[in-house]
């Protein structure tokens, strides 16, 4: 029998999940091909001189949808490039 100090409710777990995803949002760039070049374009306005870009898609449990990541990731590496 679960300790009830130990036990998580279900809806607190949706809803960290829920403010983890908001944040990772807010604070990566993300969309579409184009919609990331749009919101990388943004950051040298605000001082940035350098960029880390990560493909966090060939982390995906299935490799069919990592290996998919990888051209709308080079279209985006290609796009920030001519910025």
């Amino acid at each position: 029998m679960a300790n009830s100090s130990t036990a998580t409710h279900p809806i607190s777990r949706c809803a960290t999940r829920y403010l983890i995803c908001c944040a990772l949002r807010e604070i990566t760039l993300n969309g579409t091909p184009k919609e990331v070049i749009e919101q990388a374009a943004q950051w040298p306005d605000c001082g940035v001189r350098y960029m880390v870009l990560i493909n966090g898609g060939p982390l995906q449990r299935s490799l069919r949808k990592g290996l998919a990541s990888l051209r709308p990731f080079n279209k985006i590496i290609r796009g920030i490039k001519r910025l």
